[in-house]
């Protein structure tokens, strides 16, 4: 690939640094970025479907980077590189960071690097799936989503029926059973990026959300549930807290399925429905 997109000096205030003057007070960055891509196919159309709109990543660039504190501007080039390399496939990017007046009679300090996605850190996720409207239809569309956007599914449990809920997490006898399914996905994607995607994913099948009643019927629900990452460094978290890992059939019976130690006595509520054995077949290797 030898296009290149490229944005020049994107200035940025953020917090950065580790020397006492630097502390709690706001400095202009600037940040250079080429990413490598083809062109070729947008360059032909005139069309922006076929390439990479730079605008909203600039806006996530600058939305991420002034919303946190830094120490190091390598740690600044390293969130800047995550959010170019998830704006499209088969991309590799530069990113360049500018600190003005960092040394002593210098116009700037800076740090360069370059990165493709499998320099990111890779991280195994489990993603709980419900539905309790059309769930035959739109549990499946998510799984083909998930496998598509956020990265191959290594495991999936069983799918399972439980009655929906009401806000006193009594059984709603109005509403309609939910299908419920948990995937082990492997993914770059972080914590934020993942929630961020899996929100998208909610919205582009449908999903409207009741401000007035979180437990109103849904096309679909996805949530993180575990993560581990292979990075030794960051060792494994759970996102979710355990207790409601436990305490909900329709989360815990699923995991259980991948990870046993999550299995409690509260299955009474769950049935396995016909839809799994038609579900295992989307597992992808």
């Amino acid at each position: 690939m030898a296009d290149i997109l490229e944005v020049n000096s994107l200035q940025v205030r953020t917090q950065v640094g580790f020397s006492p003057h630097e502390l709690n007070k706001l400095q202009e960055i600037n940040i250079t970025f080429k990413l490598y891509t083809d062109t070729s196919t947008a360059g032909q159309t005139d069309d922006i479907q076929h390439g990479i709109n730079i605008k909203p990543v600039c806006k996530e660039i600058i939305s991420h980077v002034q919303g946190k504190k830094y120490a190091l501007i390598e740690a600044i080039a390293e969130d800047v590189a995550c959010i170019c390399l998830h704006s499209g496939e088969n991309l590799r990017v530069d990113v360049k960071i500018e600190k003005p007046n960092a040394i002593r009679f210098s116009k700037f300090s800076a740090v360069t690097i370059s990165r493709v996605l499998s320099d990111l850190p890779s991280y195994d996720v489990i993603i709980s799936i419900g539905s309790n409207i059309e769930p035959a239809i739109n549990v499946p569309v998510a799984l083909r989503q998930i496998c598509q956007r956020v990265g191959p599914i290594s495991n999936i449990s069983k799918c399972y029926q439980t009655p929906a809920i009401d806000s006193s997490c009594s059984e709603d006898k109005k509403g309609g059973s939910f299908y419920n399914v948990a995937v082990e996905v492997s993914t770059h994607f972080n914590q934020v990026k993942l929630k961020d995607e899996l929100l998208r994913i909610e919205d582009d099948m449908g999903r409207v959300r009741d401000l007035n009643d979180k437990f109103a019927p849904r096309c679909i629900d996805l949530d993180i549930l575990f993560q581990a990452s292979s990075t030794p460094a960051s060792g494994a978290q759970t996102w979710l807290d355990v207790k409601d890992i436990k305490r909900f059939p329709h989360v815990t019976v699923p995991i259980s399925d991948i990870k046993p130690h999550f299995k409690s006595d509260a299955t009474a509520g769950a049935s396995i429905l016909l839809l799994a054995q038609q579900l295992t077949k989307l597992r992808v290797p």
